[in-house]
C-alpha cells in the first residue's frame, strides 16, 4: 500500500495527458530544477521549479535571478541553457579537491588595478594582469554577457605556457596583433567617453543602456529581410546604422555590426580580448530586443517608412581607427506616400481611357475625398528641398556653420593658447579659415545645435598648411543673410542636396555662391574638450559663400589657402635673398639689380650698407685694372669667388664716377681683351641662360667682369 500510495502522490501533479501516455511529465521539460539558465534579456538564474501545463512544452519554469535581481514565470522559449563553462568558471578547484583549499588565494578586484599602454607596442607578450581581468570578471560584471567566450583557468593557463611560442614567426597575425589593438583600445577609452563606457561597463549596464535607447523610440529599423536587420540607432553621441544577423530559425544572433567605436574594435577579434569578445554595444543590442518585438508570434519585422527628425541627412557607418574618424553615410530616405501603390487619380484615369464613364468615376472619387487633379506629372518628384522663405526669413535670427578644420601647428597652439586674449585667438582662427577665396559654403543652419552636431561629425579638413593633427572645431556665427542671398533654384538645391528649412531639425540656410557673409562671431574648441570658446565681433567680418562644400564638412578645394610667402617660398638662383618674399621686408638701401647667381648670396650684407650710392675717399679705383698695375691675376676658382667678387664691385660697382674716369676705365681694358672672345660658342652653356636673364634687365644695369 505504501509504494501506491506514493504512485497516487505522484501522479495527481501531473496533467491528463502525461497521465493517459503513463510516462513522466519530467521528461518533457526542458529545463530540470536547480538548472542554470539565461533569459532572453540575458541575465543568468537557477530554475527553482516547474510547473505543468496543459499538454508538453506548456511548462512554467519559475526562475530565481542571480544577484538579488528578482525572478518570475517563463516559458521554454524564453529561456536557454547557461554555457557549461559559466557553471564551470562559478567553481573552484576546492570543491573537486578540498586539499586545494588551503593553496587558492583570492584575486585581486580588477576594478583596483590599473592598466598602461607600452610606449612600444609588445604583441607577443602575455602577462599576469591579463590573466586577472579575465578569471575574475564574475566579480567586476555580469554574468549574462557572452560567457561562452569566456575562458577558464585551465585555457588561461594555456596562455601563459605558449606565451614564449608567440614570438615565432609561426604564429597566427591576430595573435600577434591581439596586443596592440588592446593598446589602442585602453588609450581610446581613456579619451572618449563613449567608448569608455562598454570598456568599464557591466554587462548589466550595457543591457541597462540598450533597453534605455529602445524604451526612448531612438531606433528606425530601415531593412528587415530574411533574419537580416539593420537600423539607425541614436546613442548618446551620434547616429549610427546598425545590423543584426540572426541565425536561421532562432533568435540568437549570429553577426552584428555598428558604426561607433566599440562596434570597430569588435569587428573580427578574437578571443584574445577574451572578457570583450563577441560582446554587443548597446545600439546593436538595442536592435536585437526591437527586432524580436516586432518579429514575435511568427510576425515580419516591419520597416519604418516615417523619418524621424532625429535622423541626421549623414549617419555614422563606420569608426576609422588608423584616422581616428567617423564615416559617414547618407541616411535612408523616407519611403514616398505613393510606394504602395498608385494615386487613384491614376487608376481613375486610366478607367476613363479604358471606356468607362467620366462622370461616374469622378463621383467616385469623391466619395473617398479624392479629386481628379490631386495627381500631375510632377506628384512624385521630391520637394524636400523647397522652402518658404517669405514666411521663414522674417524669424531668422543669424546662421551657423560648424565644420573641422585641421589648423597649422603655430596657429593651432596660438588659438587653444588660453593665456592669449580672447579677441586675438579669434581673430587669428577666423582668418585661418576665411583665408581662401573660395569662400565659406552654401550650407548654413539656422540651429546652432546642428553646427555643433557638423562640427562634431565633420572630417577634418587641412588647410593648405594644415598638420596632421586632429581638427578643431568651429562654428562661425553669421548675420542673417538678405532675403535676395537665399539660394531659391530648384536644380541647385537639388544638385547640393538641400533639404528644407521645414522637413528637417537642421533647419538648413542655402546661400547663393558668391553672396556675402558676415561673419558675427566664431566658437571653437579642441576635439576631445567639452568647453567651447565664443567670441563675438564688434563689426562682423565680411565673406562669400559658395557651393563646393556640403553642409558641415569642408570639401578639400573649399578651405585650400595659397601658400604663406616669405621664408616658406623657395628662393629662385637670380632673387635678392632679402627679398623673397612680402614677409621679409623692403628690398635693402642701394639695391636695383637681381644676382645672377644664388653664391652671391653671402655678398649681400657686405655689399650693402647705408648710403650705398655714396663714394668714400679710399674707395676711389686705382689707376689701372689688375692686369696692367702689376698685381697677381686671381685663379680660376679665386676669380669668381663672394670675396673676390665682393672686394671688385665694392671698389667700382657702388663707386659714383666722374665722366673723365669712366672714360679711362673704358680705355684701360683695351689692351687686356682676348682677342678670341668673338668666336666662342655659349649655346649649351649657363652662359647663354644668363644672357636670358640679362636681355631682360633694365638698359641702365651694367655688368663688370
Amino acid at each position: 500500500m505504501g509504494g501506491r500510495f506514493e504512485r497516487v502522490e505522484r501522479l495527481e501533479h501531473q496533467t491528463l495527458g502525461a497521465q493517459k501516455l503513463a510516462v513522466r511529465s519530467e521528461d518533457y521539460w526542458e529545463y530540470k530544477p536547480e538548472q542554470r539558465v539565461h533569459t532572453t534579456d540575458g541575465l543568468p538564474g537557477v530554475v527553482s521549479h516547474v510547473e505543468d501545463g496543459p499538454f508538453p512544452g506548456s511548462e512554467a519554469y519559475h526562475v530565481v535571478l542571480d544577484r538579488g535581481m528578482g525572478g518570475g514565470q517563463y516559458t521554454a522559449s524564453q529561456l536557454r541553457p547557461a554555457p557549461i563553462t559559466t557553471e564551470a568558471m562559478e567553481q573552484t578547484a576546492a570543491a573537486d579537491y578540498p586539499e586545494l583549499a588551503e593553496v587558492l588565494v583570492a584575486r585581486p578586484d580588477p576594478a583596483m588595478q590599473q592598466v598602461f599602454a607600452a610606449k612600444k607596442d609588445n604583441p607577443f607578450a602575455d602577462d599576469d594582469s591579463d590573466d586577472d581581468s579575465d578569471d575574475d570578471q564574475g566579480d567586476s560584471q555580469d554574468d549574462a554577457h557572452d560567457d561562452s567566450h569566456d575562458e577558464d583557468d585551465d585555457s588561461d593557463e594555456g596562455d601563459s605556457e605558449d606565451s614564449d611560442d608567440d614570438d615565432s614567426d609561426d604564429a597566427p597575425p591576430w595573435v600577434k596583433k591581439a596586443s596592440s589593438l588592446f593598446s589602442d583600445l585602453v588609450v581610446t577609452a581613456a579619451t572618449n567617453t563613449d567608448f569608455r563606457f562598454h570598456v568599464t561597463a557591466a554587462w548589466r549596464d550595457v543591457v541597462a543602456k540598450a533597453k534605455r535607447i529602445r524604451t526612448e523610440g531612438r531606433l528606425r529599423v530601415t531593412m528587415a529581410s530574411d533574419g537580416l536587420v539593420y537600423a539607425e540607432v541614436r546613442g548618446d553621441h551620434e547616429v549610427y546604422e546598425t545590423g543584426l544577423q540572426r541565425m536561421p530559425g532562432k533568435m540568437a544572433a549570429h553577426a552584428w555590426s555598428c558604426g561607433c567605436k566599440w562596434g570597430a574594435y569588435h569587428w573580427g577579434a578574437s578571443d584574445d580580448f577574451s572578457r570583450f569578445a563577441g560582446r554587443m554595444c548597446s545600439h546593436a543590442l538595442a536592435l536585437q530586443y526591437e527586432a524580436q518585438s516586432r518579429g514575435m508570434f511568427g510576425r515580419d519585422v516591419h520597416v519604418d517608412e516615417h523619418k524621424p527628425s532625429w535622423v541626421p541627412r549623414k549617419v555614422v557607418v563606420r569608426y576609422d581607427i588608423d584616422a581616428d574618424q567617423h564615416r559617414l553615410a547618407p541616411s535612408t530616405a523616407a519611403a514616398r506616400p505613393d510606394d504602395s501603390g498608385a494615386p487613384l487619380a491614376v487608376v481613375a484615369r486610366a478607367a476613363v481611357a479604358a471606356g468607362e464613364n467620366r462622370a461616374e468615376v469622378e463621383l467616385a472619387l469623391r466619395t473617398v475625398n479624392a479629386s481628379w487633379d490631386s495627381w500631375d506629372d510632377d506628384e512624385g518628384e521630391d520637394n524636400t528641398h523647397r522652402t518658404d522663405w517669405d514666411r521663414v526669413h522674417p524669424h531668422l535670427n543669424g546662421v551657423h556653420r560648424g565644420m573641422n578644420i585641421a589648423l597649422p601647428d603655430d596657429v593651432h597652439s596660438h588659438v587653444h593658447d588660453p593665456t592669449k586674449p580672447t579677441a586675438e585667438r579669434a581673430h587669428a582662427l577666423v582668418k585661418e579659415v576665411t583665408g581662401s577665396d573660395k569662400g565659406l559654403g552654401m550650407h548654413w543652419s539656422g540651429n546652432p545645435e546642428q553646427a555643433n552636431h557638423y562640427a562634431h561629425v565633420s572630417h577634418p579638413t587641412p588647410t593648405s598648411s594644415g598638420s596632421g593633427r586632429a581638427g578643431t572645431h568651429v562654428i562661425l556665427h553669421a548675420k542673417t543673410p538678405d532675403r535676395a542671398s537665399i539660394e531659391t533654384d530648384d536644380d541647385t538645391l537639388r544638385d547640393r542636396q538641400v533639404i528644407g528649412y521645414d522637413h528637417h531639425e537642421d533647419q538648413e540656410v542655402p546661400i547663393s555662391e558668391g553672396e556675402p557673409v558676415h561673419i558675427a562671431g566664431v566658437s571653437w574648441k579642441e576635439p576631445h574638450k567639452h568647453e567651447w570658446t565664443r567670441h563675438d565681433f564688434e563689426k562682423p567680418l565680411q565673406h562669400t559663400a559658395n557651393a563646393n562644400a556640403p553642409f558641415g564638412e569642408p570639401s578639400g578645394t573649399s578651405y585650400q589657402l595659397p601658400k604663406a610667402p616669405g621664408s616658406t617660398s623657395p628662393m629662385r638662383p637670380w632673387e635678392n635673398p632679402a627679398s623673397a618674399g612680402p614677409l621679409a621686408g623692403a628690398d635693402p638701401v642701394g639695391w636695383n639689380r637681381q644676382l645672377p647667381l644664388q653664391s652671391y648670396a653671402t655678398a649681400e650684407h657686405s655689399l650693402f650698407e647705408p648710403g650705398g650710392t655714396e663714394a668714400l675717399l679710399h674707395d676711389e679705383p686705382e689707376a689701372a685694372l689688375p692686369s696692367t698695375d702689376g698685381v697677381q691675376l686671381p685663379s680660376a676658382d679665386d676669380s669668381l669667388s663672394p670675396t673676390y667678387m665682393t672686394a671688385g664691385l665694392r671698389r667700382q660697382a657702388l663707386k659714383d664716377f666722374t665722366l673723365a674716369e669712366q672714360q679711362a676705365l673704358i680705355n684701360e681694358g683695351e689692351g687686356v681683351r682676348a682677342a678670341n672672345l668673338d668666336r666662342l660658342d655659349i649655346k649649351g652653356t649657363h652662359y647663354a641662360d644668363l644672357e636670358q636673364v640679362l636681355a631682360g634687365q633694365e638698359d641702365d644695369i651694367t655688368w663688370l667682369a
